[in-house]
């Protein structure tokens, strides 16, 4: 499959619900995505991966070249390039989790006004743009998660809004409006906020792809946003 005809006739078609926000295209050699809502510091835009290690999960994604550029041992720059997207190997280990393991690859928004400094990410003002739109690959269910940052995050216990994407091998693009994104609805049970993506989509600090479940492995390839 052609992942540049793929994506791009798919942003093209979506254009209509959302706005000011670049299409970033893997395959087109580009590494921070233009959010146009960065704060100034220029730190928005640039991948970054998460996973369950800290709280005893064994979760990993391995790269089919290694990371890094001259700038940060973690960049995922020499990922992009071989695969037309951030695409990687995927291990769901749970080892002494109470939860299904996950991993995640995510982006902030708006970045922070200072990057010199040790400042928590900064939220923008998202609810212009409508929804994303997400052209990817993985063989497993995976989901969309609107991160609003370490505090508010941990005031919704973690039951961020979210969107459950189907697995697909080969590839495929999906949009959903803000609307779409939703809690769980464990995070309120256990007194956490509730919020809906309309309302998140104003604050919004960062978007994630994360992919949850059962000790697995597999592929996944994110090629377009």
């Amino acid at each position: 499959m052609n992942k540049k005809i793929l994506t791009a006739s798919a942003f093209l078609a979506a254009a209509s619900m959302s706005f000011g926000f670049v299409t970033w295209i893997g395959d087109e050699g580009i590494y921070q995505i233009d959010t146009e809502l960065d704060a100034g510091g220029e730190k928005a835009g640039y991948w970054w991966i998460y996973d369950d290690n800290k709280d005893g999960g064994a979760s990993k994604i391995a790269w089919d070249v290694e990371a890094g550029n001259l700038y940060a041992a973690s960049a995922l720059d020499p990922i992009i390039d071989p695969g037309g997207g951030v695409c990687g190997t995927f291990t769901l280990s749970a080892g002494t989790l109470t939860y299904e393991p996950f991993v995640g690859i995510g982006f902030n928004i708006a970045g922070t006004a200072d990057p010199d400094a040790d400042e928590p990410m900064e939220a923008a003002d998202a609810s212009g743009m409508g929804g994303i739109c997400i052209g990817y690959s993985v063989d497993i269910p995976a989901a969309l998660e609107m991160g609003l940052g370490d505090a508010v995050d941990a005031d919704l216990k973690y039951d961020n809004p979210a969107v459950t994407i189907p697995k697909s091998a080969t590839g495929t693009t999906k949009e959903f409006a803000w609307s779409k994104f939703e809690q769980a609805g464990w995070g309120a049970k256990d007194g956490g906020l509730e919020i809906d993506g309309d309302a998140a989509s104003k604050q919004l600090v960062a978007l994630k792809f994360k992919i949850q479940g059962a000790d697995n492995t597999g592929r996944f390839n994110i090629m377009s946003f």
